[in-house]
């Protein structure tokens, strides 16, 4: 599930050197698991059980009907995922960032971009054919800018802004602003939301660019911080971010079955707090060894 977020960043800011670094990661989710099993062996576990003993069934080659049968019973299932868990959260996180509705802005746009339209219409009117169109380059350019700005001011202004706010100064060592932080958050039902939560918070306007990557929007983000000396959405927050993905608590059907399997509640809770922490440990120490290179 975690796979189309690496997908998403590794494409957009690390397209030299994709299988490595995907290769990587999941080494170090494998070296991860080792050094945290010997660790709780020895603190957690140290009272010795019986060995567990598993009757293994006979191996056979598979046949073609019960290949196709296990991936119609794969795909439908994951179809059925995407249909309820993963299509409802992305609406309840589309409704959070649209609503309540901000009426009073920083600035009148609607005034601001009749007053552009108006201005170049004229420079237009006047201009030669080439001179024209790059006006009207200009000028779409200048009106997609207000835009943004009141996409933002709205998007800030939501429950889902709000909550972004709210968690911001816990993650803002790690280089991640409030929407990275949103998009970790929705990543609890299901791992995969956390790509189209990030398609909602970092949307272009809807008229001009909706037919625009979310690769290309997170490159322009990262463009737009580099010019403002901001360091989010970064190759190094980037990297950071796939890492906090890879080890921070695995989704709400995991724990409970931890809890299930273990007799006790208490387990799963442990297991969403304590994968967290070392998510939060090693992002931090990547994050910040990075800033030193």
């Amino acid at each position: 599930a975690r796979l189309p977020v690496y997908v998403l960043f590794i494409s957009a800011f690390f397209p030299d050197n994709r299988g490595n670094l995907l290769f990587g990661i999941y080494l170090l989710g494998i070296l991860t698991a080792i050094i945290v099993a010997i660790l709780f062996k020895r603190i957690l576990f140290r009272k010795k059980e019986a060995p567990f003993v598993m009757e293994l069934p006979p191996f056979r080659i598979p046949t073609n009907r019960s290949t196709f049968r296990g991936m119609w019973g794969k795909g439908a299932e994951y179809l059925k995922k995407i249909s309820s868990i993963i299509l409802i959260s992305s609406v309840i996180i589309w409704g959070f960032s649209h609503y309540p509705v901000k009426q009073a802005f920083d600035k009148d746009y609607e005034m601001e971009i009749i007053s552009l339209e108006t201005s170049y219409a004229k420079r237009i009117l006047l201009a030669e054919d080439v001179q024209s169109d790059f006006l009207l380059q200009e000028k779409d350019n200048k009106r997609h800018r207000l835009e943004m700005e009141k996409q933002a001011e709205l998007l800030e202004y939501s429950l889902l802004g709000r909550i972004g706010h709210f968690i911001e100064p816990v993650i803002k060592p790690l280089g991640f602003d409030w929407k990275m932080g949103i998009a970790l958050l929705s990543g609890a039902p299901a791992k995969e939301i956390i790509v189209s939560t990030l398609n909602v918070l970092y949307k272009g306007d809807t008229e001009s660019q909706n037919n625009i990557s979310l690769i290309d929007k997170l490159k322009a983000q990262s463009i737009s911080a580099d010019n403002q000396n901001n360091s989010q959405l970064s190759p190094l927050t980037a990297l950071t971010f796939m890492i906090f993905v890879l080890l921070y608590f695995p989704c709400i059907g995991t724990l409970v079955v931890i809890s299930r399997e273990s007799g006790h509640w208490k387990w799963g809770v442990f297991a969403a707090f304590y994968t967290t922490f070392i998510a939060w440990i090693a992002a931090f120490a990547v994050y910040n060894l990075g800033q030193l290179f």
